[in-house]
């Protein structure tokens, strides 16, 4: 899903995973939010509508190698 562009990251999970550490799970997901706001936000309507309109007009296009 991420080399397709379907998704834009995989949040990492805590060491011994998620159940056994709620917190650090918590926080990795809190950082991840975080960021992509602020890449969000420091884009103008009109970048964030035509990065959106190229993405998804990209998906389900594939090449041959």
């Amino acid at each position: 899903a991420l080399e397709f562009g379907v998704i834009d990251e995989i949040i990492p999970e805590p060491v011994g995973a998620a159940h056994r550490d709620p917190m650090g799970a918590i926080q990795l997901v809190r950082t991840a939010l975080q960021d992509n706001l602020n890449r969000l936000d420091a884009k103008t309507p009109a970048e964030l509508q035509a990065e959106r309109y190229a993405r998804f007009r990209a998906l389900g296009k594939f090449t041959t190698r």
